[in-house]
């Protein structure tokens, strides 16, 4: 429909100066009449060249053919109508061949006059003809060239415009299913490790409670042990339900920046000193090499983040291993790092260590109370943060953690 109505347009347009040149031609000639009715016949014989004139007479005859060429046709056009018809025409009696130029397209105007056409002929006394019918003939053939160039020009546009339509119509739909498959995948992953982190805990505090119960007869001195065991599982399935809602939250919800002025310096003081103690309770030393910064930073969400770095170290260094805070701010962004010389992590590791539940040694991660979400919610919150994460080897031995924060930008 488009094509079509497109086509219609072009060809309104393009002919309309045909009718337009047909029109003035009508029009110059009527002016040109004086009160015996006859006209100028300068202005009949001066048409367009590329116009012929038909005048017939009161009796319906051919009086007069004006024009470069005549034309051999079945009937005349409709009355006052603009015609294109096709026909064939000929030039001093002779009709040209199909190699010459053979039909020709005519837009054709017929109409009713009241013209005295005086015929003048050398030696003879000026006739009078009473003109009651003229008939316009144009060639428009370079019109209609025209037409279907910009026609065709028009329908290879349109359809070069629908295959790359197509094509990139294919190419972002594949992006964006994959893109939905992969949110599925991890959606289902996450759901099927969080069923598997919750059920650990409560089988082992459903054993507790049976076993407790199954000794009614015992005093609470006596089982003890079975309390003590299902309260830390308590505590450490409350740990894991909270961190699935930060989780949880920091996908659906956009959480506003709470941004103030902050002593960057003593914060990470702060944060450290519990982690100072139980390091060197297990010959783990913590050092400091900050710059003393005050920056506008959402505190709350960096004290989190460096408490989830420093309990990471602490988890994957052993005896004698040392962690170094460093805290340094280059133009506008706060960097952050932990390093420490413990294990150090594998480029599998290193490629999937923000993923959730994500373990590379699952049985000695459980051992440390590990459960694979801690680094995830650090990449949330620096995401919030508006900031970036990576990891990368310290090289002789262990892991560099780094976060780069944007300050004193909302």
């Amino acid at each position: 429909m488009l094509a079509l109505t497109t086509t219609f347009i072009i060809s309104n347009v393009i002919m309309s100066s045909a009718k337009n040149e047909i029109k003035t031609s009508l029009d110059l000639i009527n002016a040109s009449q004086v009160r015996d009715g006859s006209v100028d016949n300068r202005m009949i014989n001066e048409v367009n060249k590329r116009m012929t004139m038909e005048l017939y007479d009161d009796a319906g005859n051919l009086a007069v053919n004006i024009g470069v060429f005549g034309i051999e046709r079945e009937e005349a056009p409709k009355k006052d109508e603009f015609e294109l018809i096709v026909a064939s025409y000929y030039v001093d009696g002779d009709v040209p061949s199909d190699l010459d130029r053979g039909d020709v397209y005519l837009l054709a105007y017929n109409t009713d006059v009241d013209w005295i056409y005086i015929v003048r002929a050398p030696g003879s006394a000026p006739t009078q003809i009473h003109i009651t019918n003229v008939i316009f003939y144009m060639d428009v053939n370079s019109e209609l060239q025209i037409r279907a160039r910009v026609v065709r020009i028009y329908v290879v546009s349109v359809i070069a415009i629908l295959v790359l339509a197509l094509v990139v119509s294919f190419w972002a739909s594949r992006f964006v299913i994959k893109a939905i498959m992969e949110a599925f995948e991890k959606q289902t992953n996450f759901v099927s490790d969080a069923s598997h982190e919750l059920r650990t805990p409560l089988a082992i505090i459903q054993s507790k409670l049976e076993n407790v119960l199954s000794h009614s007869d015992k005093t609470v001195m006596d089982v003890s042990d079975d309390l003590a065991v299902s309260l830390n599982e308590v505590i450490r399935l409350s740990k894991l339900t909270n961190n699935l809602l930060t989780l949880s939250r920091s996908d659906r919800e956009k959480i506003d920046l709470d941004l103030q002025e902050t002593d960057v310096y003593n914060l990470v003081l702060q944060t450290a000193e519990p982690f100072v103690e139980i390091g060197a309770m297990s010959g783990k030393t913590i050092d400091f090499d900050c710059e003393h910064i005050v920056a506008s930073i959402d505190k709350d969400k960096i004290n989190q983040i460096l408490v989830i770095l420093l309990d990471n170290a602490l988890r994957y260094t052993d005896e004698g291993d040392k962690i170094t805070v460093r805290l340094s701010k280059v133009k506008d962004e706060l960097s952050l790092s932990v390093i420490d010389t413990g294990i150090g992590i594998s480029e599998e590791t290193k490629a999937h260590m923000f993923d959730r539940f994500y373990r590379e040694d699952k049985a000695r991660n459980r051992d440390t109370g590990g459960r694979g979400l801690g680094l995830a919610i650090a990449k949330a919150l620096v995401n919030i943060c508006n900031g970036k994460i990576s990891a990368d080897h310290n090289n002789p031995k262990g892991t560099i953690m780094s976060i780069i924060i944007p300050v004193n930008k909302k």
